[in-house]
């Protein structure tokens, strides 16, 4: 899914969209315009209730899931992938360089731990659909993704390097009738990686959530909802983003 900037109300201005236009009455977890509140583009944040489906009980539980998914739901089998999201996460067991940050279990790394690493950078690539969180040649983390179909411009992922951007929990686009969990904007508001899509009761699109892996999307990168909320609540603001074939 792709957003771009559309004028809703003089309170609601912000739309997501080719992710879809934003045709719902709320943006991506924010009002006045804003993709969110300052806070909203820090992990560990309090969730922001704008943006929810209004006396929807599928609010995120404790471990970052809407109710009624299930975490990792649609990740296919691949090298490394696992029943707990379909990440694969490596860490270099090799002896430390002098001067390289502490080798850590890929499962546990948090923000903190990730803005100690010198050449923290985030590997995206189209062919094997598959995006590797590494600290210069090191791969930390390892995820299925599912980017642009590629068919035409609109929904194409563009190729190059970026950095990464705001973030917020949640956003739903009533015209496509899709919306998506934990976005994190790498190329202004218009490209993003994000959960698998969901309906406008955040309930996972099974069929959406089974092409994982596979060139499905309008040209964000999809992740498993536990991929998604990790990356949501791990990866620094501007960190390098490369994205190659």
């Amino acid at each position: 899914m792709r957003g771009k900037h559309m004028a809703a109300t003089a309170i609601l201005a912000l739309g997501l969209a080719g992710c879809g236009t934003m045709a719902g009455p709320l943006g991506p977890g924010g009002g006045g315009g804003q993709p969110g509140s300052p806070a909203g583009g820090l992990p560990n944040s309090p969730a922001t209730a704008q943006g929810q489906p209004a006396g929807s009980s599928a609010q995120a539980d404790s471990l970052g899931y809407p109710a009624n998914s299930v975490p990792g739901q649609g990740v296919p089998p691949g090298p490394g992938s696992s029943s707990s999201g379909g990440n694969t996460a490596v860490a270099g067991s090799g002896p430390r360089v002098q001067g390289e940050a502490p080798a850590a279990d890929p499962s546990q790394l948090t923000m903190d731990e990730l803005k100690q690493r010198k050449n923290l950078w985030i590997d995206c690539n189209l062919s094997q659909q598959r995006i590797y969180i590494k600290d210069g040649d090191q791969v930390l983390k390892e995820m299925v993704t599912s980017s642009g179909l590629d068919t035409n411009p609109d929904n194409s992922t563009p190729r190059g390097t970026f950095q990464i951007g705001q973030r917020d929990t949640w956003f739903y686009n009533a015209q496509e009738k899709e919306g998506a969990m934990y976005w994190v904007a790498f190329k202004g508001l218009e490209f993003l990686f994000h959960s698998v899509p969901m309906d406008q009761n955040q309930h996972i699109i099974q069929s959406e959530a089974d092409k994982l892996g596979q060139k499905a999307s309008h040209g964000c990168f999809r992740l498993s909802m536990a991929d998604a909320k990790w990356f949501y609540d791990n990866i620094p603001p501007g960190t390098k983003v490369v994205i190659h074939d």
